[in-house]
């Protein structure tokens, strides 16, 4: 996967733990070919959102969206006693937005790059000191001496009941507890309640003091209707200056507003199901842990995909020379073929997971051999209704020459074949077809679990799903056809149950199930973050004679591996590296199984090759093989 290099942010002055892993969406801001040519520009406003434009620190026009620190947050601190507010978070996570939202609406003007430290009063007598970046170094004054002046009424051994100035600061997280670490003495209450809330280092007792981790702020979850993200695209959609694209002379074939037009889908919704069918792919991407997806990601992937990373002026110029638009102008390709002749701009780890989910990686022969016909014939209207993919001129262009065209005549050196041109063209009109869901021909979303894991995910007793885990952990293994409830835990997890041995059978009872975070711990609501559960968390237990609950082992499952185990389950084996990946984590799970001491000497089953022989019961006086 590939991993570009962020440029700096307020408030981050090194990458987070994940960051380091997952770096954010960073593309080449596309520059303009063309010259300004005095019609309406409205692509010049959505470009600034693009990776590396102006728009991409602070609060984003158009599209800015009040989150709960706005709602939840800002009401609280204007309720109570002037305290400390701390924002980590990966650079992206909207920490400067949120506070240039706060000096704004207290009369204050935000200056980027200009200053650091703002003096508001959230209402009147409470006075807070906001700090967009913790870790900036400054001519007059260290780092160090910005935080000893922004914590100093935070000091001793106990919170601050009544601070008379409250502090609002963005900080790395490894930063502040740097500074802490050296001053533990002066800072002793700061230094053990960050330890705690951030490390895991002790438990975070009542506080007055406000810690917030952006990282576990979803913007996709934690459904389509309540999501930022459709408060993003519902704005951007919008926009009323859309309304100037009629007085363009590009205005029938212009890609940009093609995009526009297929998420709205029709003119009286705003945003259809086009829209939701988009969430879904970030959605996947933002459960299946490999990227942590910020609202940067988020605001910048929208700008980039439905303004075609265009100006104005340039889609003109390439109207005027009357050669029809790229396919990767057209956010369906932009969107699932991000390393292919079609993208814009460089891939990214965001880009490469969201393209795993394409879904005319869906074999599915009936439906592609009807669609084939169709296009032999070049009726391109039967595959996408009437009236749809007129801007698209690519299509109809590509349709008739391959109708025209002959499948055994040598394609000139370094062009495509028959074969391939067809497939190109299936795709573009599948990916298409998934959006919009206005044909037959639409194949469905690449996860045949997404829907059952949210609803598992966020189910009042999520435990009614063991049954499904157990007996697809199993087929995952290798049995075949074992009609037993327990799960199947061998010594030897990676070699599964090849050769001859025996593997212990664990009760479905000792099963439960919670939901979990991206980090494999369980999952809490929180007061002032959007939060969904990342993944389900598979516990098993162990029951002391002493009536103690022992927790033996905790499986993470996050949605991609849900999806792996769920097709194990029906007799696919995992076939690609990500897949494989996956299943690499079971190993330590399985390993913790089968070296507990468990309260009650457990059952074992007699296998060869996978094929399960009979029951057996092992002590020390005794072996008892108990056939099927």
């Amino acid at each position: 996967m590939e991993t570009l290099h962020a440029s700096h942010d307020e408030g981050d002055d090194e990458l987070e733990p994940l960051e380091a892993i997952e770096a954010p969406l960073v593309e080449a801001q596309v520059v303009a070919a063309a010259v300004a040519d005095g019609l309406p520009d409205p692509l010049g406003m959505v470009a600034e959102m693009l990776p590396g434009g102006p728009a991409t620190r602070g609060k984003p026009p158009v599209v800015y969206v009040p989150t709960r620190l706005d709602t939840n947050l800002v009401a609280a601190l204007r309720e109570r006693d002037p305290t400390l507010v701390v924002l980590s978070g990966n650079a992206g996570d909207g920490k400067t937005a949120f506070l240039a939202q706060m000096i704004e609406e207290a009369g204050g003007t935000y200056e980027p790059g200009v200053r650091n430290e703002y003096d508001i009063e959230v209402t009147p007598g409470r006075p807070y000191r906001v700090v967009l970046d913790g870790s900036e170094d400054a001519e007059a004054r260290t780092n160090d001496a910005l935080l000893d002046d922004a914590l100093a009424a935070f000091r001793g051994i106990a919170p601050v009941a009544r601070a008379p100035r409250g502090t609002l600061i963005a900080i790395n997280k490894g930063r502040l507890l740097r500074f802490l670490q050296s001053r533990s003495g002066t800072y002793s209450y700061l230094w053990d309640l960050v330890r705690a809330a951030f490390l895991g280092e002790g438990v975070v007792q009542d506080t007055p003091y406000v810690l917030v981790d952006l990282n576990d702020r979803t913007f996709v979850g934690p459904d389509f209707a309540s999501s930022l993200m459709h408060g993003v695209l519902e704005r951007l959609l919008g926009w009323e200056g859309w309304d100037r694209c009629a007085e363009c002379p590009a205005y029938g074939t212009c890609p940009a507003l093609g995009n526009v037009t297929l998420l709205r889908d029709t003119d009286e919704e705003p945003l259809g199901s086009p829209g939701r069918r988009l969430w879904r792919v970030f959605a996947a991407a933002d459960l299946d842990d490999r990227v942590h997806i910020t609202a940067r990601h988020v605001v910048t992937q929208l700008a980039r995909l439905v303004g075609a990373g265009r100006r104005c002026p340039d889609i003109r110029a390439e109207y005027a020379r009357g050669t029809a638009f790229m396919p990767g102008n057209y956010l369906y390709n932009a969107l699932f073929n991000p390393r292919g002749s079609l993208a814009l701009g460089d891939s990214s780890a965001l880009d490469e997971v969201l393209s795993t989910y394409d879904p005319c990686e869906r074999d599915e022969a009936i439906r592609g051999r009807r669609m084939h016909a169709l296009l032999a014939a070049s009726d391109l209207e039967a595959l996408l209704g009437a009236g749809e993919g007129d801007r698209e001129e690519y299509l109809g262009e590509e349709a008739t020459a391959l109708a025209e065209a002959r499948i055994d005549v040598e394609p000139p050196r370094g062009e495509p074949d028959y074969r391939q041109r067809t497939l190109f063209l299936t795709h573009a009109i599948e990916r298409r077809l998934y959006l919009s869901g206005h044909s037959d021909f639409a194949p469905a979303f690449a996860l045949d679990t997404f829907d059952d894991f949210l609803e598992v995910a966020n189910a009042a007793s999520p435990d009614v799903v063991v049954p499904r885990l157990i007996a697809n952990l199993n087929a995952a293994l290798g049995v075949e056809g074992a009609d037993t409830p327990d799960l199947l835990s061998p010594r030897e997890y990676s070699r599964g149950l090849r050769g001859r041995g025996f593997a212990m059978l664990i009760p479905a009872g000792q099963f439960t199930v919670a939901p979990g975070t991206a980090l494999g711990v369980r999952y809490a609501a929180h007061d002032y973050l959007e939060t969904w559960p990342r993944s389900l968390l598979l516990l098993a237990h162990d029951l002391r004679p002493s009536g103690e609950d022992c927790l033996v082992a905790t499986l993470s499952i996050p949605l991609l591996l849900f999806e792996i185990l769920d097709r194990a389950g029906r007799g696919f084996r995992p076939a690609s590296q990500t897949e494989r990946a996956y299943m690499v984590r079971l190993q330590g799970f399985y390993r913790l199984l089968s070296e507990h001491a468990w309260a009650k000497r457990p059952s074992y089953v007699l296998y060869d090759s996978g094929r399960i022989i009979g029951r057996a019961k092992i002590d020390r006086a005794d072996f008892t093989l108990i056939r099927h």
